[in-house]
């Protein structure tokens, strides 16, 4: 039976002061040397000593988890080859509220 009583107590007025993320990245080569080249290209832009900027929140910078030896993927013709990396990115609420968002340089690769 209903009493009529609700508590004032939320789950929607709990402020978040830490969100961890997971990022997972798969580099795709015809062969192993290219898939570990695209590897350490996108190792080189997320590990290169940037942060990210997010407003009221101080995140820390992108952490390499692991890494996967390389894969064949035989379900394409022609076969290709593929490496998958994990990072983490995690970031905690504070005083410090930068304004906008800050990215890295575009992925370039030399010609």
């Amino acid at each position: 039976m209903d009493s009529g009583k609700r508590g004032t107590e939320r789950f929607s007025s709990i402020t978040p002061t830490q969100a961890d993320f997971r990022i997972t990245c798969i580099s795709v080569g015809v062969d192993v040397t290219q898939a570990e080249y695209f590897t350490e290209c996108v190792m080189s832009q997320l590990l290169g000593g940037w942060v990210p900027v997010v407003n009221g929140w101080n995140p820390t910078a992108i952490q390499h988890q692991r890494t996967s030896p390389p894969q064949p993927d035989k379900s394409v013709n022609p076969a290709t080859q593929y490496i998958s990396d994990v990072f983490t990115l995690t970031t905690r609420t504070g005083d410090y509220t930068p304004s906008g968002m800050l990215f890295p340089s575009p992925l370039t690769f030399p010609q």
